[in-house]
């Protein structure tokens, strides 16, 4: 009666190794395996919405079949079935959603991000357009007052325009404000 109590639990043992080992197998080349360049492109930000939403699709369409696929090949009695899937493969299964659902509010945040850069540097633009547009006004009416000045410059030296005629007053007060050594007499 011992020997066969022990027999069914080295016998549960084997089972539930055996199922750990399937799991841990078919784990790596069903589940990993997609999920790897998905997690090279999020880890590069170029994962996109579209992507995130057919990663998940998959994922669950694999986790399901997966699911399917051990109960149906796995070994010994119930408890040793369910206990390896419990442990390992549930556990698995709750990260691997979790970590798609955090690309989804990665990628979520990256949106905004980028909206939020993309309308500050159209902001930016038409600032600085605006600064050039204005600096531009300022520079033409620069140059118009410049041609003004010259064109009145050159009217007084063609004798377009007289000089007004300076009194014999002015040109005291003139001679009485340059130093004595410059005076003419």
């Amino acid at each position: 009666r011992e020997s066969m109590q022990r027999l069914i639990k080295e016998n549960e043992t084997v089972a539930t190794r055996e199922n750990e080992a399937w799991i841990q197998e078919k784990w790596e080349t069903r589940i990993e395996e997609l999920l790897k360049p998905y997690r090279e492109m999020y880890d590069a930000d170029n994962l996109l919405d579209g992507e995130i939403d057919e990663a998940e699709q998959t994922l669950k369409q694999r986790l399901g079949e997966l699911q399917g696929a051990y109960f149906q090949e796995s070994v010994g009695p119930q408890r040793s079935c369910q206990e390896p899937w419990d442990r390992i493969a549930a556990r698995r299964q709750e990260t691997a959603l979790r970590e798609v659902a955090a690309w989804r509010n990665r990628g979520e945040a990256n949106r905004v991000a980028k909206e939020k850069a993309a309308k500050a540097a159209r902001e930016e633009q038409l600032r600085i357009q605006a600064e050039r547009e204005k600096l531009a006004q300022q520079s033409a009416q620069e140059v118009e007052a410049s041609k003004a000045r010259m064109e009145a410059r050159d009217k007084g030296e063609n004798g377009e325009k007289p000089k007004p005629k300076r009194s014999e007053s002015d040109i005291k007060d003139e001679k009485a404000k340059q130093p004595k050594c410059c005076v003419l007499q």
